[in-house]
């Protein structure tokens, strides 16, 4: 499959869960209170801190690995089983301590239904992870999209019958079973694996290394929940978690598509011994003028989007999704960085990246949340920007690359940003002095950025421009397949 069919296929998805649990969202974010949510977001960073054990990099090393053999195959599906079991019965251990912890009883009784996961996930794991390999991207479109229509219309059921932050619990759990059912029956019929041990080497060298820079991304992602709702309060981590959720916006809407497809496509370009350089710093254009004016817009809009989507209760998440908006503008440039790293092989490489970043964000939050949620917030932003700087020489690195040509692939974005920001900023200033209603005020902030990027793209000629353009031409076509 083509790089574009599969983009297609990536962001049709994406589009698809997005919608479905941003809808899901809204009723769900007015049926619990923040507290409720607080209890399940502090059992879930556990979760999410476990699963990176329990995934133990298989997906990443079918994904790359050169002469990927049955053996290989089946080595990697018998190391998942394994690693999974441990973590269920892991989490089941840790959950009383936990719940004791935060003095949250509710804790515990996330953690042990989450902990059923665990069990379920190796049935279908190893073969998603092949369909990845091999680019049967719109088979894992259809069971993607269904496993968020699974989870997000029972969390909405579940949550209105009165099963406060168990609703989302049990969601997840029968969306979980919804997928394997799913991968089973749509997985290639030549694929038969039969759980094994007998490489372990070869798969635990790259999954030693995988885990550990995924446990260091999740510790990032996770921690200051963890250490907000043990050094201020559980409202500090559903407030936090709720302004980290507008940064999802951007990572569910544009780069979990290509994420989805770039790192398959990076690695059979390795393997082929073709130019990497030129493809991330083609991609790093598309990417970068997309992501800063959609930060530069959300950090905008966020006071009147948050209390719009998720009621007033939620209100004081916008000063910290503002925050946070304006911090991940340095990181945008880098973001598909790690999938380059691993399809290289340089796993180690990687997880000292990550970790390096990781500290300066644990530590940002742990000195500064004595001082408050908000000051601890802009530490964590403020450590994005130096972990920006410091990334930059070893993107050159590892892309073997002059600076001058990293340069050349962002400045066009820079122009059409900075052109939209100053025009964003401006019709938002002007709406604040008319004291326009709430939405109407959103309305216009967001028509307001979406015309002056397009004009900003056509203005500078950016080379996304064309690709608008050939997207429009495929979509059209494959309307046309369907009607026909």
């Amino acid at each position: 499959m083509g790089i574009r069919n599969s983009l297609f296929f990536a962001f049709s998805s994406g589009y698809a869960k997005l919608g479905l649990q941003f809808i899901a969202s809204l009723f769900v974010a007015r049926l619990l209170t923040p507290h409720e949510f607080g209890v399940f977001s502090i059992a879930m960073a556990f979760i999410l801190l476990a699963d990176t054990l329990r995934n133990f990099g298989i997906a990443g090393f079918v994904i790359q690995e050169k002469e990927l053999t049955q053996v290989r195959l089946n080595t990697a599906a018998g190391l998942n089983i394994v690693t999974s079991f441990l973590m269920a019965a892991l989490i089941a251990i840790l959950a009383e301590p936990a719940a004791t912890f935060y003095g949250e009883p509710g804790v515990r009784d996330v953690l042990w239904l989450l902990a059923v996961n665990f069990l379920l996930l190796p049935i279908g794991a190893t073969s998603m992870a092949y369909m990845r390999r091999e680019l049967m991207f719109k088979k894992v479109a259809i069971i993607q999209v269904a496993n968020a229509a699974t989870g997000s219309i029972t969390a909405v059921i579940l949550a209105y019958a009165g099963f406060s932050y168990m609703s989302l619990a049990m969601s997840n759990v029968l969306a979980t079973i919804g997928t394997m059912a799913m991968v089973w029956r749509m997985k290639p019929k030549h694929l038969k694996i039969r759980p094994a041990l007998s490489e372990w080497k070869r798969v635990l060298g790259f999954g030693v290394l995988a885990t550990a820079e995924s446990s260091f991304y999740e510790l990032g992602n996770r921690l200051p929940s963890l250490m907000l709702g043990r050094l201020i309060n559980l409202e500090a981590v559903a407030f936090f978690d709720r302004a980290t959720s507008v940064i999802e916006l951007f990572k569910r809407l544009v780069l979990n598509g290509i994420m989805t497809v770039a790192m398959p496509h990076f690695a059979a370009q390795v393997r082929n011994n073709e130019n990497v350089a030129r493809s991330y710093l083609m991609a790093t254009t598309h990417l970068s003028v997309v992501g800063w004016p959609f930060f530069l817009l959300l950090s905008m809009a966020s006071p009147q989007l948050i209390p719009i989507l998720y009621g007033d209760q939620w209100h004081d998440a916008a000063p910290l999704a503002q925050v946070l908006c304006l911090g991940e503008l340095a990181l945008v440039p880098f973001y598909l960085l790690g999938q380059v790293i691993i399809a290289k092989g340089r796993m180690g490489f990687q997880s000292l990246r990550t970790l390096f970043g990781v500290t300066l964000q644990i530590l940002a939050v742990y000195f500064l949340a004595p001082y408050g949620l908000h000051t601890a917030v802009v530490g964590f932003a403020m450590a994005s920007l130096v972990i920006a700087l410091l990334t930059i020489p070893i993107a050159l690195y590892i892309l073997a690359c002059p600076l001058a040509d990293f340069v050349r692939a962002l400045f066009p974005s820079l122009k059409v940003s900075l052109f939209n920001g100053m025009l964003v900023f401006a019709t938002t200033w002007l709406l604040y002095e008319l004291a326009l209603h709430p939405l109407l005020h959103l309305l216009i902030v967001l028509s307001a950025g979406l015309s002056s990027w397009l004009l900003g793209l056509w203005l500078f000629k950016h080379p996304t421009l064309s690709e608008l353009s050939n997207a429009q031409r495929m979509v059209m076509n494959k309307i046309r397949g369907v009607k026909a």
